[in-house]
């Protein structure tokens, strides 16, 4: 009920003064004066007109950021539910876990996946293991790797692109999240499916900003997955996401784009 009463009081609020700014750039116009404030009369006049235009623009979009970060915040709260019902175990450190994925990662045939990160969240050997353990699951064949990564993790998708001539296969879905959202608190997980449908689940690194080999978690439980495939889900939604866009296709639609005009002589 707040929150309804709040936004009606921000649309008020806007249209109130959006009719302000144009009743005043009216106003000026109508004045006789060469200069307003030092301003020039033709500019003076048409800035609150633009501002009248522009101001409900920016609460949209202001209200559309609030509306994300809320989601997000109300699915943390529900994280917080499922795992108080639900059995986990702790699966090491951000490496230790990390190696364990790698290897499981053998025998999966569909993972979900996330590497939302401002600093690597475990040590370089590391690193290379899971990037070579990517490789390979997505280029055995009968696979599919969905990932949402951020922009310095998408560094880790350009080069196992690289390796794959440039070209994204059918088996590797990766998008990249939006920089509104690069300083929010994402919880990293994979979700790995294996022989008979059984799924599991680690989850935990790189939660904590410049934190490195922090705790990670593991469950098998079907709630707690099947939670955790929404939060997916949601994260690929455009708002927050984007499609990654390997360098090659970026330098054809560069290439593409068209030059502009030269001075006739």
């Amino acid at each position: 009920m707040n929150n309804q009463r709040n936004n009606i009081s921000k649309t008020i609020g806007t249209i109130v003064l959006s009719i302000l700014s144009f009743a005043l750039g009216i106003y000026i116009k109508s004045l006789d004066s060469p200069k307003i404030l030092g301003i020039s009369h033709d500019i003076a006049w048409i800035m609150p007109v633009i501002s009248a235009l522009l101001i409900p623009l920016y609460a949209i979009q202001i209200t559309l950021h609030q509306n994300i970060l809320q989601e997000i915040n109300q699915t943390n709260s529900s994280l917080v539910d499922i795992l108080n019902q639900c059995t986990l175990r702790y699966a090491g450190t951000a490496n230790e876990a990390a190696e364990a994925v790698a290897q499981k990662m053998k025998t999966a045939s569909a993972v979900l996946n996330t590497y939302i990160i401002s600093e690597h969240p475990y040590n370089s050997e590391v690193g290379k293991k899971v990037e070579n353990a990517y490789f390979e699951f997505i280029t055995k064949g009968n696979t599919l790797l969905e990932e949402i990564t951020s922009t310095e993790g998408s560094k880790r998708t350009q080069r196992i692109v690289e390796k794959l001539n440039g070209k994204l296969p059918s088996s590797y879905k990766p998008r990249v999240i939006k920089e509104e959202f690069k300083n929010v608190p994402l919880c990293n997980f994979i979700i790995m499916r294996h022989s008979q449908n059984r799924e599991e689940i680690y989850f935990g690194w790189g939660y904590f900003k410049h934190a490195s080999n922090e705790s990670v978690f593991w469950s098998d439980d079907e709630k707690l997955i099947a939670f955790f495939k929404g939060y997916h889900r949601e994260m690929r939604k455009d708002e927050v996401s984007r499609d990654f866009i390997p360098p090659t296709s970026q330098k054809t639609i560069a290439e593409n784009q068209p030059s502009s005009p030269t001075k006739q002589a």
